[in-house]
Parts: structure tokens; C-alpha cells; sequence
């Protein structure tokens, strides 16, 4: 079943990831979706076969409608080109709105 809803209450948190601080004080955080896990499991397996890079292996639920998974930059972060990273998170962009978006007045 498809869950249609508009854009900005699909992604509690922004789509495109931008760091506020010069450093980062973690190299984890947490990405929120407001959308049942089920869902974007199938969302995010998509998009880690289309571009090969993996965004995560689980997701957690926090109730029937919103899951989030914590998303940790680990040592080997720096020899992931990042062009591949940029893509992957453009694609799950581009992903979520096919899926999701329901443009105003539709």
C-alpha cells in the first residue's frame, strides 16, 4: 500500500545533509522519516542497489508511522569518493518524492 503524503512531512529532517558547526562533535547522527518502517526499508534498499553504497542496515521504528536509523561515519568515510555518497543521497531524494510526494491540490 502506498502512503501518500506531501514532501516536507515525509523527511521530518532536511534531504540534503549540511553540517552547521566547521567541525562536526560526532560523526553519528540520526535520520527521521516520517513514514512506516516497512516502507522505507524498501525505499532504502532500492536505492543501495542502484548506487552500491550502503546508507544503512536497519531501521528502527518508532511507532507505525515514523522510523529513523542512526547514520555513523566511520573510519573508512574518507575513501568513499564523494561524489558516490552525493549521489546515493540524491537518489533517495529523487526515490522518496516518485513514491511519496503528493504535489498541493492533487
Amino acid at each position: 500500500m502506498k502512503t501518500q503524503r506531501s514532501w516536507p512531512d515525509v523527511l521530518i529532517h532536511a534531504t540534503a545533509f549540511q553540517l552547521c558547526l566547521p567541525v562536526p562533535v560526532s560523526n553519528m547522527f540520526h535520520i527521521h522519516f516520517s513514514l512506516p518502517k516497512e516502507e522505507m526499508e524498501m525505499v532504502l534498499i532500492e536505492v543501495q542497489q542502484q548506487t552500491g553504497i550502503g546508507i544503512t542496515g536497519y531501521l528502527i521504528e518508532v511507532d507505525e508511522k515514523t522510523c529513523y536509523f542512526e547514520a555513523s561515519m566511520g573510519d573508512l568515510y574518507k575513501n568513499v569518493p564523494k561524489e558516490a555518497i552525493t549521489n546515493a543521497f540524491s537518489r533517495l531524494d529523487e526515490v522518496m518524492k516518485q513514491r511519496f510526494y503528493t504535489p498541493k491540490g492533487s
